[in-house]
């Protein structure tokens, strides 16, 4: 691992217990508010994208989550943080099964549809990052 701390991205699934898809869908937008109206709170929460699954697929999930801090100490504090857990408190219940990972964010080059990065200058200098990281 480098010197520099990583940011970390944490995904949840949840699959929830309602016995109707009405049901589901009413117990995955309490879930979603309940995010929505906590994402202040938490310290190092870089960014936060929660929502309702779309896509009506026999293995797919009702909700989702992903949420980007900025160092694992970030993500680890979180574990306690008591948003969080008014969170797990609110899900347990109404939670049939739920997925989780956690990865670093490895540092990412300018997209090439980013027209702020289109100078000759910052496309040699990502070049030239590019070359120093892949030998």
């Amino acid at each position: 691992m480098s010197a520099i701390n990583p940011a970390i991205a944490h995904i949840v699934t949840w699959r929830l217990n309602g016995q109707t898809a009405a049901d589901r869908e009413r117990q995955a937008e309490q879930l979603v508010r309940a995010f929505e109206v906590r994402r202040h709170e938490v310290p190092g929460l870089v960014r936060m994208e929660v929502g309702l699954n779309i896509v009506a697929a026999p293995d797919a999930w009702d909700v989702a989550l992903y949420m980007e801090f900025a160092s694992r100490a970030d993500l680890d504090a979180y574990q306690q943080h008591p948003a969080h857990l008014e969170i797990k408190q609110l899900v347990g219940p109404m939670r049939a099964a739920r997925g989780q990972a956690d990865f670093e964010l490895l540092a990412r080059l300018p997209s090439q549809t980013d027209r702020t990065f289109e100078s000759p200058k910052t496309t040699s200098a990502a070049r030239e990052w590019c070359s120093q990281e892949t030998s």
